[in-house]
């Protein structure tokens, strides 16, 4: 079954682990088919984004983060994927957990003839397991008679999975399996799930970050020549003189000024003789501002990116399940 979303909804909405309606049943997105990989990021600001939205759940608990921040304070590589609209995303049923329309049972595969008769298509239990301390999300497990083999749900007319009664449909009435679901988590933190509708907040939620990422990767590197975060900061310290960073007077350092010459084809002895030729302006109308090195390293990142916004391009959203 093919079923047609936007890039945005996708983006937003379909991240893998991620639970969806579509078709009149439930789904988890189990992967994006062959994401496109996208080379023009700026690593280093993305790196750093990353760890400053990620640092509270280390603080608060740092075995829950997955050694998440760690990786990225070892350098671990970031990569960073988008959409491929051809190949869209692989779904699955979830929660495997169905259930007959006309007498209720539970079975754990949506076709098939009931008991009762009843051959027609199974709803879903809308209801999930997640973990908060590892992120699993699981099909709540709801335990059979012992002697029948069989089981049935009886919904109190409210939304809670506590208040949900379990039954067997062979046994005397009045008596039951169990009310509501239980199960513990089989990771290594351990631990209890709990258990509420797919599509809750407390489910799954995803984080997101904004940055001024350049359209090309060469705008990028034309703001490293230009000095980077330091000069970005120098930049703004002078009043943002120039429209551009790349335009300002910080940014004619020789490097950046030999790579414009070379990009116009003049050849190396003229580019040498126009460089030495050039007047010494390295310290004139410097502006220099003392702050601790973290403080700074903020501040730098900063700079560059209002350098990168000022120039043609965009800001670059990113999303990453919870």
């Amino acid at each position: 079954m093919k079923e047609f979303r936007s890039g945005s909804q996708i983006l937003f909405g379909h991240l893998p682990e991620q639970t969806v309606d579509a078709g009149g049943g439930i789904w988890k997105v189990k992967r994006w088919n062959d994401p496109k990989t996208v080379n023009a990021i700026d690593t280093g600001a993305l790196r750093e984004e990353l760890i400053r939205a990620a640092y509270p759940w280390k603080e608060a608990n740092p075995s829950q983060d997955g050694g998440f921040v760690d990786d990225l304070l070892a350098h671990r590589p970031v990569r960073v994927h988008a959409l491929n609209r051809e190949e869209g995303v692989y779904c699955e049923p979830f929660p495997r957990l169905f259930m007959c329309q006309r007498c209720k049972r539970l079975h754990d595969d949506a076709m098939g003839k009931c008991k009762c008769g009843a051959t027609a298509r199974r709803g879903q239990l809308p209801f999930v397991g997640y973990h908060d301390a590892c992120g699993a999300i699981k099909t709540p497990y709801v335990a059979k008679c012992p002697q029948h083999k069989q089981r049935a749900v009886r919904f109190p007319g409210t939304a809670s999975a506590a208040e949900l009664v379990f039954y067997c449909p062979e046994c005397p009435p009045g008596t039951f399996l169990n009310r509501g679901f239980g199960a513990s988590c089989d990771c290594a933190l351990g631990g209890a799930l709990s258990f509420t509708v797919h599509r809750s907040g407390n489910v799954f939620k995803p984080r997101g970050i904004s940055m001024i990422n350049p359209p090309r990767r060469e705008i990028l590197i034309r703001i490293e020549q230009a000095g980077g975060g330091e000069r970005a900061l120098e930049w703004m310290l002078e009043g943002m003189i120039g429209r551009r960073l790349t335009e300002s007077a910080a940014a004619q350092n020789p490097a950046s000024i030999r790579k414009l010459l070379e990009d116009r084809g003049f050849d190396e002895t003229t580019i040498s003789a126009m460089i030495s030729a050039m007047p010494d302006t390295a310290e004139a109308g410097k502006s220099t501002l003392e702050l601790a090195p973290e403080l700074r390293a903020d501040a730098e990142r900063e700079a560059k990116q209002v350098a990168l916004g000022v120039l043609p391009g965009g800001t670059a959203h990113g999303k990453c399940p919870r």
